[in-house]
């Protein structure tokens, strides 16, 4: 688990130097920092569970992610390509077990940018758009890498003179593999400053398995001071 902690870690070491040395360009709008906490929906298309009633069931869970971003500089108002850094956690729902998935994401997006304006567009007008206005909404992509840890919590039962007690330790079973990400969604912009998001991502890790996510969450731009 560590190894792959130490992964994510160093991509996201790679994210910042890469936003502040080799995308630098002059003159320069940049978007910059941003901050995206989301409401995530995920579905387990693997694992099944017999139901009380004998059917099948799937592993869906519902969880919260944080995020933390950047828009790299150009000479955009709003800048076509992003980096973010993610930690989600979803808790499954429908059944009694106590599962927790936990996921750690580094992830590169490419924004399409829709502007709408009723100024006749010339060079100079185009120009003028681009450095000092923000699209009504985009469409996004992205690709990301990182690790997925899923946990089960179960308490130990212990036999004692023929006696069952279950102790104060738990058990704790723990699964963790590197990921892939890719996904796409919409982005419609508020302000220069808010923008709300609705996206689906598909995950796959190296056994092979893979997840269905749709995330809704809004972000943040921070303002340079």
């Amino acid at each position: 688990m560590k190894r792959y902690l130490f992964v994510v870690i160093g991509i996201g070491i790679i994210f910042i130097c890469l936003s502040s040395n080799l995308f630098a360009v002059s003159p320069v709008s940049p978007k910059g920092l941003y901050f995206s906490p989301k409401f995530m929906f995920s579905h387990d298309a693997n694992n099944i569970y017999i139901k009380d009633n004998g059917k099948k069931g799937y592993y869906n869970y519902l969880g919260l992610s944080v995020a933390m971003g950047y828009g790299i500089p150009t000479t955009n108002t709003v800048s076509p390509v992003r980096l973010e850094f993610e930690y989600a956690i979803g808790k499954a729902v429908g059944i009694k077990d106590n599962l927790l998935s936990h996921t750690l994401l580094g992830t590169i997006y490419y924004d399409i940018n829709f502007f709408f304006t009723d100024t006749e567009i010339t060079d100079e007008t185009k120009q003028n758009i681009l450095q000092n206005q923000y699209p009504l909404f985009s469409i996004y992509l992205g690709f990301s890498f990182g690790t997925k840890i899923n946990t089960q919590l179960k308490s130990k039962v212990v036999k004692e003179e023929k006696i069952d007690y279950i102790p104060d330790n738990n058990l704790n079973l723990t699964r963790n593999a590197i990921v892939f990400g890719f996904s796409g969604g919409f982005s419609f912009n508020i302000k220069s400053w808010l923008a709300a998001d609705i996206g689906y991502r598909f995950i796959i890790d190296v056994t092979p398995r893979w997840y269905h996510e749709i995330l809704l969450g809004l972000r943040f731009t921070i303002p340079k001071i």
